[in-house]
């Protein structure tokens, strides 16, 4: 048996039957990865990640070049 505490939580927007159909289960899964994504993506635009780079850009190549000739 639930408390009762947890079942007026529950049920004050939806019934409690509805939190656990398999479709609401899958939303709350999706709303949940798309929050993680979304804070991921927010938090590399706030904070500068330095980029290591292999291999030179090509405007730095065309440039080394004009500079040999």
């Amino acid at each position: 048996m639930i408390p009762i505490g947890q079942q007026i939580w529950a049920g004050i927007l939806f019934e409690p039957e509805l939190l656990n159909e398999p479709w609401f289960l899958l939303l709350g899964a999706f709303v949940s990865f798309n929050t993680i994504v979304f804070v991921g993506l927010s938090l590399g635009k706030v904070f500068y990640w330095p980029r290591v780079r292999i291999r030179p850009h090509p405007h730095q190549v065309k440039d080394e070049r004009a500079q040999e000739k």
